[in-house]
Order: structure tokens, then C-alpha cells, then sequence
């Protein structure tokens, strides 16, 4: 079932990702409007994460917070498929960084870095364009998917 869920998922996932970015946006508060509002997708985990997380927030402070969570989860849903096809040239254009000159520095005197993202942003975008570099080889530690087809897709 897995498989027959993968097979038929992957030329949408491939269509979509080929969309402009700005399209993608408009796109992405469509699926808000559907997980959030009508789905609810794991709503009452987020709820009760964001209770445990931040005691001292009044229920308005918590609601703003989980609200732009989903907007957030919802553009990089669709961020994270776009990576499928994005070209260098985008990347590059819309990822920068500062003080490359850093990791030049480090791959010049042939040592390892470590560089440690947190989840805010997108970094599978940020992981793409960094390898643009050829600094370091790249290796990611993240929690395998449960689908195998998926997970490897994301790999």
C-alpha cells in the first residue's frame, strides 16, 4: 500500500514542484486553510505542546503562536517539494551565505565542520545550497520516514 500511495503521489509532488515559488505561496494558504481549519491536523498535539512549552502565554498568545506554526509547517510542506526540481541558479539567488570564507577556511586546511540547523527555516533548502559549494561532503542525521519510498525520495 505503501508503494501504490508513493507511485501515484509522485508525479503530483513532481508537477507541483516545477510551480513558481510565488504560486506555491498562494498554494500554501489553501492547504493552511485545509489542514488547520478543516482537517485539524494533529491540532490538539500542537495545543497541548505549546501549553507544556510555554506556561506563562495567555490562550491568545498561544493561539497566534500555533497559527503562524501552521502557516510556517504549510510553506515549508510545500518548500520541501520544490526542492525536488529547483535549479542552482535559484538557489543560489534566493539562499545566501555570509562569511563563506569561514567554511573556505576549514575545507582549505582539509578539517571537518559541524554545522548544526535548528527547525526553523527550511533547512533540507539550506542543506541543498550549501552542497552547491563542493566545501565539505555533506552528511544529515534526521529520523527516517515510515513510508521507505518516501523516506528515500527525501534522502
Amino acid at each position: 500500500m505503501q508503494a501504490l500511495i508513493y507511485y501515484l503521489s509522485l508525479p503530483v509532488l513532481y508537477a507541483v514542484s516545477y510551480l513558481p515559488l510565488r504560486i506555491l505561496y498562494v498554494m500554501s494558504d489553501a492547504l493552511f486553510s485545509l489542514i488547520y481549519k478543516v482537517l485539524q491536523y494533529r491540532v490538539e498535539v500542537v495545543r497541548e505542546n505549546l501549553r507544556n512549552s510555554f506556561p506563562e502565554k495567555s490562550e491568545n498568545q498561544l493561539i497566534k503562536i500555533e497559527i503562524d506554526f501552521y502557516h510556517y509547517f504549510c510553506d515549508f510542506l510545500l518548500q520541501s517539494v520544490k526542492n525536488l526540481t529547483i535549479s542552482d541558479q535559484e538557489l543560489r539567488s534566493r539562499l545566501h551565505f555570509d562569511k563563506l570564507e569561514v567554511f573556505e577556511k576549514f575545507s582549505n586546511s582539509a578539517q571537518s565542520i559541524i554545522v548544526v540547523m535548528g527547525h526553523f527555516g527550511n533547512w533540507e533548502l539550506a542543506g541543498s545550497r550549501f552542497g552547491l559549494e563542493k566545501l565539505h561532503q555533506s552528511f544529515v542525521i534526521y529520523k527516517p520516514q515510515k513510508n521507505k519510498h518516501f523516506d528515500s525520495l527525501f534522502r
